[in-house]
């Protein structure tokens, strides 16, 4: 399965679940950084022919489509993916800010509030979490 990852950052959390997607075998591509020689050695840190490249060129690439940005972030992430085409969307995000938790209208989980932002993404997917 291919899998396309917006990450940012270098978190404990993310870097375990780098390492759990490519001993499954899975096809990587990372993108979405403000410097894209990190973004390169992320990928060249994951080995088995992982790789770096636009936000579009992930989705375009991706079965599946992680999402793992800081919540303040979110909105970016997501304009320069564009369109998900109904590919699922696996949220690892959370409404956490500078300030505490952030409210989010209507009674829906992060996850739900994000795949209505998504452009095109599969919210009805049980991989959106």
């Amino acid at each position: 399965m291919r899998h396309a990852r917006r990450d940012c950052g270098l978190r404990q959390d993310r870097r375990q679940r780098r390492r759990v997607v490519r001993r499954a075998g899975h096809e990587v591509l990372f993108s979405f950084s403000r410097d894209p020689e990190k973004l390169r050695a992320l990928a060249d840190a994951a080995g088995n022919g992982a790789r770096a490249g636009t936000p579009a060129e992930a989705v375009a690439f991706g079965e599946v489509v992680m999402l793992s940005v800081p919540w303040a972030m979110v909105d970016e992430a997501l304009d320069a993916a564009g369109p998900l085409d109904g590919k699922p969307l696996i949220d690892t995000t959370n409404q956490f800010g500078p300030g505490g938790v952030v409210a989010i209208p209507g009674g829906l989980s992060a996850a739900e509030f994000n795949a209505g932002r998504a452009s095109g993404g599969d919210s009805s997917s049980p991989t959106t979490r």
